[in-house]
């Protein structure tokens, strides 16, 4: 019996890899040209072009349930702040998406008790 991690499902058969790259292709374009460059700049700069494939199917697979939104935002932020430069790895990438969708919610609420609702429309009357 192959080793599974309780976390995300990943294993390393064989087939893993051809099953990481459906769940890539089933993101909109998008999202999945973010993963691609950021999964690249990452081999670039912090494995010298020598990555393991195992660690991009950790990774795909480690954020299966996540939505695009928050993919797309968590890749964003990781390229924007050049965090591959700093040696930061598809994990960190990962708890960076996972941590994202995560607090969504509770930082909706956060914003909403600091700023506060939109004041009401005051109309004034005709006469």
């Amino acid at each position: 019996m192959a080793w599974r991690c309780p976390a995300c499902g990943y294993s390393p058969n064989a087939d893993v890899s051809l099953e990481a790259k459906a769940l890539l292709a089933e993101r909109p374009e998008p999202v999945e040209q973010a993963m691609r460059d950021a999964i690249r700049l990452t081999n670039d700069y912090v494995y010298n072009k020598k990555m393991p494939k195992h660690f991009i199917s950790q990774f795909i697979y480690g954020i299966d349930g996540v939505e695009d939104v928050d993919v797309l935002r968590g890749v964003r932020l990781f390229i924007d702040k050049e965090f591959y430069k700093l040696n930061r790895n598809l994990a960190y990438l990962g708890g960076i998406i996972r941590n994202l969708h995560q607090t969504k919610e509770s930082q909706k609420n956060a914003e909403k008790n600091l700023h506060g609702l939109n004041p009401p429309e005051i109309k004034k009357e005709k006469k």
